[in-house]
Formats: structure tokens, sequence, C-alpha cells
């Protein structure tokens, strides 16, 4: 099963991107017992969303791409947990959240195609979990199921997230399409907008991650379950000589203090 093609820019043009769901399915089944360890931006980005809800929540609320439920539990704070539904692709994930929160529904589903019926939530986030669909038909669902009046608190990664990552592996010949591609703010707002949404806000920062060397930022990247989902990403295992080159590659990045360095494009939506 695929999902729906993304559009994205380069150099002007439209690049469609197919990412393939059983692909994302299996990443995240693999990483949820360890994502919590290492999801140090996710939490970051969790704070920004939930400093932007109100204290009280009235009515129903559904994450898209709850993931262990870790924003469910906060939000939990805020309204009871059987107000909470809770949507994402992997079971094992929801597994997770259903352990978290007593009384939180789950439901397995792409969040391109939601079995959830129209009008039927006041509130709904997601954090870090759009960039592995087609927001576009995102969108298009939490257009559909989030009543007028109600609104969106949303995050997710720019084109800049590991900026680094992607000119050191692309520097390996034969690699660079190992990379996941991002959109940009600009493209989520038309996105919005044109799904139907009316005030929207964007905002975007950077967060810096630091590791002392190649083989615990990629074992970061692989508990986080960030691979490349890509439909035409390259299907065989990466071998101890392409680990060499891209090591010796990241090596000459390394900062005055030593480390090695991953910037995040932190990029936060909100509209009614």
């Amino acid at each position: 099963m695929v999902c729906r093609p993304l559009e994205k820019k380069c150099g002007g043009e439209p690049l469609i991107v197919d990412l393939q769901l059983e692909q994302i399915e299996r990443q995240f089944d693999r990483a949820a017992a360890t994502y919590d360890s290492v999801s140090f931006v996710q939490r970051q980005m969790a704070d920004q969303l939930v400093s932007k809800m109100p204290t009280q929540l009235d009515g129903p609320l559904v994450d898209l791409g709850c993931g262990t439920g870790e924003l469910l539990h906060r939000i939990s704070q805020r309204t009871p947990a059987t107000n909470l539904t809770g949507v994402d692709i992997s079971s094992a994930m929801l597994e997770r959240t259903r352990n978290r929160i007593p009384g939180v529904q789950v439901i397995k589903a792409d969040l391109a195609a939601l079995p959830l019926a129209q009008d039927s939530f006041r509130w709904a986030v997601s954090n870090a979990a759009i960039q592995w669909c087609d927001s576009t038909a995102v969108f298009s669902e939490l257009r559909r199921i989030v009543r007028r009046g109600g609104r969106v608190f949303i995050s997710t990664f720019g084109p800049a997230t590991m900026w680094q990552w992607r000119e050191t592996i692309g520097s390996v010949p034969g690699t660079s399409d190992r990379v996941h591609i991002f959109p940009s703010p600009e493209q989520l707002s038309d996105q919005l907008e044109a799904a139907g949404f009316t005030s929207i806000e964007n905002r975007v920062e950077t967060i810096d991650v630091h590791f002392d060397s190649v083989r615990s930022m990629f074992d970061s990247i692989r508990k986080l379950g960030a691979t490349n989902a890509r439909q035409d990403r390259p299907t065989g295992l990466a071998g101890k000589q392409w680990f060499q080159q891209v090591n010796a590659a990241f090596e000459e990045r390394r900062e005055c203090d030593g480390m090695l360095n991953l910037t995040y494009e932190c990029c936060y939506l909100f509209a009614s």
C-alpha cells in the first residue's frame, strides 16, 4: 500500500514523492519501545502546541499521529480522557498510548483517510507526524472532521531539517535518495487554506541536537523510526564500506566543541 503522492517544489518544478504506508508502519512499530528515549525535539515541539491551547478544553479532541501518547497525556490534564481520540498507523504505538492514558480511544488508520465522522471534533492536534503523509489529504480530512469554529494545532518539520545529514549523506556517491523530503511552511499554509481553513498562523524555530559520534546519531534516528519511507528509496542495506564513507564525511563537520550537530526546522501551524 502506498500513500497518496505528496507534491514538493524542487527548483520551481513540482516533484511527486510517494511514501510507502507499509514501510512507515513497520518503522514505527519497531521504534515504539525506544521512541520516548530519543524524542527530545518532538517533546519540545509538543510544548509549543500545548502552550497555544486553552487551559480547559471543552469537547472532543483528536490527535493525528499520536505515537506513544506523550502529547495526549499532557492534554488529558485539561480534559477528561474520554474526550480524547488518538490515531496512528502503528499498532505498537497505539498500544503504548492506550496503556499511558486509561479511557482514551485509539484508532489505527492512515491519517489521509480517516474512519471518523464529519464534524466530530472540536479540537485537533498533530505533533511531528504529517511529514509522513500526504499533507494535502490530511488537511482535507481535518477540515472534514473538525467542526466549524474548531481549531487545529499542528507541528511538523521544514525543508531545512537535518540539512547537515542531507549534505553529508548526499556527498557519498549513490546515497542522496536516503534523505526524506519535507514541505515548506508556506506550502503547508497554502494547503490549509485550500482545505478551507482560515485564521492560519505559522511560525518556525530551529532546534539543534548534538551527538558525540556518527554511530550515536544513526542510533538516535533509528530509535525514532525516522528513516526514509519514500517509495523510490534504495532498498539494499547500507554496508560497512558505505558507513565508513559516511562516517568520514561527518567527521569533517565536527564543531569547535567536538560535537556533531543536526538542525531541526520546526514548523507550527494553527488554524480554525
